[in-house]
């Protein structure tokens, strides 16, 4: 049993082909999918390094600023135990969580220096530890990649792909002279502000957009490197711990007041040994604290602490969904934004004082951006899912398996066919 983990922080699901994006290349990553299973709806429990890295070491649920739970159980020490070779490789170009190193047998973190970039070295120094258990039967390798997160340092080819001048052209695609506008050239962002920005400024939107997805090709072009590398005996997971705001609400990099969709939704993709269930789609809610419990369950460990759970019977066919909803918490001067996400809603409680909370409610799956806000139409809904919220929080603090509290599935479905007028 063997199992490479890719995460690539700040990966967003929304900007990978086989996630539905057209515009951004990620052939790599696009052939991984063809050939394993991918979670549509994976979702990730917090934007804070520190809470997605206990959330899917332990495989529970943390709020921003919370400690770790009583009864808690580190899932990369139970590997240990079990006699499974632990290692981590970690690109340290950027800051990393606290506790990232703890409890692994072998770790090598990858420095910002010389000529190569960060993501260069952090290849380099897998497969370096890929060739180190090539006579180990049972190891886990986990791989920390910060590409995706500014500055975005990659080789010049990859922004020229999505930074060119053009000039307007006729439907049928050829110049006219007398209509040809020239646009106005749009250059590459490498080092982006951080914080609010005008949400009404298309030329700062449209780098972001370009710059980031460079940065995604790039790392694509990463994951086809080690991939070449990794051989079909292996179970490759490559997920990430939280997206990255794009100027969407008016907002870039973390710190967004609430846990928007745009940024929680990431990418779950898994390969299982000889392409299993290859081209296999979940479309199950999933979430961070899934992690060490799918890992447990390949390694045929026991994992009873967790809130999450095992992915594999979804894989297999065994079960149809692991819960009825998924919660997500941000942070924010100190306040805690919250957003539950069942198949039909997106219900968000953005970061503030009590009395200042607007909630706000969107219909999902189609308003993915989260901008028609209904929540006025459906009051006395809103305020049952503000319990809900309560109550899941609650729950999540007691040890052991979290008993979710339900949702009024009935009330959901009448409040859809309101919502969507025919």
């Amino acid at each position: 049993m063997k199992a490479l983990v890719i995460i690539a922080h700040g990966l967003r699901a929304d900007y990978i082909g086989c996630y539905g994006n057209p515009h951004v290349e990620t052939p790599a990553l696009d052939a991984l999918a063809a050939s394993g299973v991918v979670f549509d709806h994976h979702f990730a429990v917090a934007t804070e390094p520190i809470v997605a890295l206990l959330a899917w070491r332990t495989g529970r649920y943390y709020m921003p600023g919370s400690a770790t739970t009583p009864g808690s159980v580190d899932s990369v020490e139970a590997l240990n135990n079990a006699g499974v070779a632990t290692s981590l490789v970690a690109d340290a170009s950027r800051p990393l969580a606290p506790g990232l190193t703890d409890g692994w047998q072998e770790t090598e973190l990858v420095p910002r220096d010389g000529d190569e970039t960060p993501l260069e070295r952090t290849i380099a120094a897998t497969r370096n530890a890929l060739a180190r258990q090539k006579n180990t039967d049972r190891w886990l390798l986990c791989v920390e990649v910060s590409t995706l997160l500014p500055p975005w340092d990659l080789p010049a080819e990859f922004a020229e792909h999505y930074f060119r001048d053009e000039i307007g052209e006729d439907e049928e695609g050829e110049e006219d002279d007398e209509e040809a506008v020239k646009l106005e050239p749009l250059t590459p962002l490498p080092d982006p502000p951080l914080g609010p920005v005008d949400a009404e400024d298309d030329t700062l939107y449209l780098r972001l957009q370009g710059s980031y997805s460079a940065a995604v090709t790039y790392f694509d072009a990463g994951v086809a490197e080690l991939m070449r590398a990794v051989g079909d005996d292996v179970f490759v997971l490559v997920t990430s711990d939280f997206g990255f705001a794009l100027g969407e609400h008016g907002f870039v990099g973390p710190g967004l007041a609430w846990p928007a969709e745009s940024v929680t939704q990431i990418p779950l993709i898994l390969r299982l040994p000889g392409k299993a269930e290859a081209g296999m789609r979940i479309p199950a809610l999933t979430q961070t604290v899934d992690l060490a419990a799918t890992l447990a369950g390949f390694f045929a460990l026991p994992f009873t602490t967790a809130n999450g759970h095992d992915l594999g019977p979804l894989v297999r066919g065994e079960s149809a969904g692991v819960r009825p909803y998924a919660v997500s918490w941000s942070q924010c001067d100190n306040k805690i934004g919250r957003a539950l996400r069942s198949p039909e809603w997106s219900f968000v409680l953005p970061a503030g004082p009590s009395e200042e909370i607007v909630p706000r409610l969107y219909v999902r799956p189609d308003d993915h951006w989260e901008v028609n806000n209904v929540h006025q139409h459906h009051l006395d809904f809103a305020d049952a899912l503000t319990k809900a919220v309560g109550d899941f929080e609650a729950a999540m603090r007691q040890p052991g398996p979290i008993d979710v509290p339900p949702l009024p599935a009935e009330e959901c479905s009448s409040m859809i066919d309101e919502s969507n007028p025919q």
